[in-house]
Parts: C-alpha cells; structure tokens; sequence
C-alpha cells in the first residue's frame, strides 16, 4: 500500500548478493510472483541481470501446487522464491511431493519459518532452504541463513554494504543475546515512501554511527546471538504477514469503527492448520442496522482486498 523509492545504487548491491548466492546453483529462475511483491525484481529484472532464464507462471500455475511442480520439472526452474506458508501448502500436494526433487533452492522470505516445514521440505527434495529476511525499504534481502535440519532456525546474518543494529526505545544498543528492535542502514536503504513525507521522517531516523546517513527502523524484534546471527523474537506493533503481504490490523479495526457510529471492533491474525493465517474481526455494536454485510460493504471501499477479513463476528 505504501510506495518505497529505491535506488539502482541499492540494486546494483542486492544484484551483486543474488549473483553470488546462486552461481553454484543450476537451473531457471521461476517467477511466480505477482508484480507487487518487492521479490518479483529478483525472480526477473536480477535474475536476466545474472543470465539466467526466467520462467513465468501463469495466474493459474500460480494458484495450483501440481500446476506450479509441473512448471518446475519441465523447464528445470529450479530457483524459486516462496514465503513460507505457500511452500507448506505446496509440500501438502501429492504432486508437489514427487516433483520437489528438482528444486535446487528455494528463497524463502516474508514471514516465519517453522522446523515443520524445514523437516517436510527435506523428506521431497535435496534442495537448500535459504531464509531470507528484509523489508521493502532495504531492498528486499537484508539477512540470510541457509537452514539445516535439526538446527537452530535465525534469520541469520547481515548481507555485504549492510548495517544492522539492535537498539532499545531510546536508540541505545543493547547487550549481545537481549532483545530489542533490528535498525537498517547502508547501501541497501531506500529513500523512503513516495508521497509520505510524515512516514518517511518517522521510520527514517539518523544513523547513530555514521554522520549524514539514515537508519530504517524495522518495528521487528530481534536477539543478536554470540555467534553474530539474529534471532527473530516477533513485532512490536499491531503489525503481521498474511501470505507475505504486510497487514496493520489496526487499520482493519479503524475501517470496521468508521462504518457507523457506536462500533467496537477488533481484529486478530488466526493460524489454520495448513500454515497459512487468516484475517477475523470481531465487533460490537448497539444499532441492530449494523449488520455484517454492512460492515463488509463499508470497508471494501477504505481497504484493498487481502486486508478484508476471511470472517466477521458480531
């Protein structure tokens, strides 16, 4: 919902990254990404920058695991990008299943990864389940750690030209293993949002180690380890990913209140058991015209589709 302005100075350097973090790898890179994802850049304009084919998904192949193996096995795209809870519904196809063999590595990126689907992974394929972690304001890939099973899962390191610190709310660094928010800085940063000069001068702060330049505040919590790699502890908003989409669940709520006057609402992320989570808003309200469908009517118009909640409960 928000635009970010990068520059080609910052995709020279994540160009640099990708070409290095793939070169031992054969195959196509397949683009099954919808254009509004930051990765789509990396399943194409990086990936014809490396000289690699790109294979292009179809809306259909898109939504279909067998589809997608299909694609994979016949044209050996074998260098994907998925977030975590669609590789989990893919590896539930039986089709998927025997197919996944020819998956080299997959870039995994947007939300949390379970020792569930590192362990499911494994049983189909001898690919690399690489863990990506950054935000569209650091251009896409900011840490990395090829994960391995029976081993601890982190985000793992800073990527090359970029800065991580872990600060409390008073931008101090914390000790190594506490717990406090991950701040961005270097050649990865963007230059903030198109349009939200207010946005931009609140999360866009002033490096504290290097004159002249900024540093992103992420809002996510981490816990840099001893061993020098983070460990992902969640939030410190309202904030969550569905499906890799950025969710603010308190403009969920603020659209819900703003439907008529006496409304109490509020808005919870709900996890089902394939891995994927679901939007569900709950509300009160005296005036019996309020109805569900009024509610889902009024707040079509304010929020963009993936925002409205799977279920309304009054």
């Amino acid at each position: 919902p928000k635009g970010v302005m990068i520059s080609h100075r910052s995709m020279s350097n994540l160009y640099a990254m990708v070409k290095e973090l793939i070169e031992p790898y054969d195959g196509r890179f397949l683009c099954s990404t919808q254009t509004v994802f930051d990765c789509f850049v990396v399943e194409t304009l990086v990936a014809i920058a490396i000289g690699r084919t790109v294979v292009f998904a179809d809306s259909e192949e898109m939504m279909l695991p067998w589809r997608l193996a299909e694609l994979i096995e016949e044209h050996n795209a074998g260098i994907i990008e998925m977030t975590p809870s669609r590789l989990n519904m893919c590896l539930g196809n039986e089709r998927f299943q025997k197919l996944a063999k020819h998956i080299k590595i997959v870039l995994l990126g947007g939300e949390v990864v379970s020792d569930t689907l590192l362990n499911k992974f494994s049983e189909h394929s001898d690919g690399i389940l690489m863990n990506m972690y950054g935000p569209t304001e650091a251009t896409v890939f900011t840490t990395m750690e090829p994960l391995e099973k029976g081993k601890h899962i982190t985000i793992g390191r800073p990527l090359q030209n970029t800065r991580t610190y872990v600060l409390d709310e008073n931008m101090n660094p914390v000790i190594p293993t506490a717990c406090g928010e991950l701040y961005i800085a270097g050649e990865c940063l963007s230059s903030g949002y198109i349009g939200r000069e207010d946005l931009t001068n609140e999360l866009f702060v002033d490096d504290i180690y290097f004159a002249g330049e900024k540093m992103y505040r992420s809002g996510d919590l981490v816990r840099l380890r001893v061993d020098g790699r983070y460990d992902y502890i969640g939030r410190k908003d309202l904030q969550v990913k569905l499906n890799g989409q950025r969710v603010e669940l308190n403009e969920i709520t603020a659209a819900i209140e703003s439907v008529s006057a006496g409304i109490q609402a509020s808005t919870v992320a709900v996890k089902k058991k394939n891995g994927t989570m679901e939007l569900c808003s709950f509300y009160v309200c005296n005036n019996e015209d309020v109805t569900n469908s009024v509610i889902q009517d009024g707040i079509k118009k304010i929020l963009p589709n993936y925002m409205i909640p799977s279920a309304i409960v009054r």
